[in-house]
């Protein structure tokens, strides 16, 4: 899942332009470039960028290895300013865009939020396996409202969570994790954190949404099991390296607030999904789902 590559450091907080161009980052010489990468975020027939990120160093050199047990000492942190070169270079694997320096200043300063998965190298030191940045603090007058409450209308479970004018949303900007991390619900454990963290610091919230490209069956599987649902399409929403390919709105929608902000962890809509994903991520499922589905169906008004 990705969104376009944002332009300023105010982009943060509003749609960036749909044209996106997939660009390599460029090591210093000498640095150690890997095989290609297996993103699903990356065009079928798009010419995928290698591994640059220190992390792959670290696991060809023998200095990490990430087997159930080193995973099972998984941490969760913000990410911070001297993560900026990881950052970018696990970005450039990821996705088919070239994100600017105001994203990933952003990213690494708090200007946005931001999840890391690490695992420990030592006392002092830790490797980044994943990441999940999100725009909070949107209205939905700046959002589109009418698609947003024209949709919920018809949604009467959904109706009375985001229609208020003092409610605010929050957009998914990225999600990944490293090649030899996949299959082990690292992903969903990401996103499932962030949408905790996200009502209970901003307890306006009433929905998060992202954009997700239609190839990307495995991120739509993802957060449809989560709880996300399709309620838009978009035709040519993204050109990348001159193709169009079309996008899909997701969106999850948070039950209205009637508890302190403190209880939240404990309300019965986020233990089964916590639990559901913690479930999967315990088991380590090494392989996805063979079968492909259709394409979602977009819920459409009456």
């Amino acid at each position: 899942m990705f969104s376009p590559p944002m332009v300023d450091s105010k982009a943060m907080y509003r749609e960036a332009p749909k044209q996106c161009e997939g660009q390599q980052l460029n090591r210093p010489a000498g640095e150690r470039m890997g095989p290609p990468s297996s993103s699903s975020a990356l065009p079928p027939q798009f010419d995928k960028p290698p591994l640059t990120a220190r992390i792959h160093d670290l696991i060809a050199d023998g200095r990490l290895n990430l087997t159930r047990e080193k995973m099972a000492e998984l941490m969760f942190r913000r990410l911070e300013p001297n993560d900026y070169d990881e950052v970018e270079r696990l970005h450039n694997e990821w996705f088919p865009v070239h994100y600017d320096e105001s994203f990933f200043k952003a990213a690494t300063n708090g200007d946005c939020y931001s999840l890391a998965a690490t695992v420990p190298l030592d006392r002092k030191e830790d490797a980044i396996v994943g990441i999940i940045t999100v725009s909070t603090g949107r209205t939905a007058e700046t959002e589109n409202p009418e698609t947003f409450l024209e949709i919920m209308r018809h949604n009467t479970d959904f109706f009375s969570t985001v229609t208020s004018h003092e409610q605010s949303l929050a957009y998914m900007l990225t999600l990944g994790t490293v090649e030899e991390a996949r299959g082990r619900g690292l992903a969903s454990e990401l996103v499932i954190r962030a949408l905790a963290d996200v009502k209970i610091h901003h307890p306006d919230c009433g929905a998060m949404y992202l954009h997700v490209v239609d190839y990307n069956r495995a991120a739509i599987r993802m957060y449809e099991k989560i709880g996300f649902h399709c309620v838009g399409s978009h035709k040519g929403f993204y050109t990348i390296e001159g193709d169009p390919y079309n996008a899909y709105t997701y969106a999850y929608y948070y039950p209205p607030s009637v508890l302190p902000v403190s209880v939240y962890t404990g309300l019965s809509w986020f233990k089964p999904l916590f639990s559901t994903v913690r479930s999967s991520f315990r088991n380590f499922v090494n392989s996805s789902p063979k079968h492909t589905k259709a394409p979602p169906k977009v819920d459409k008004p009456g």
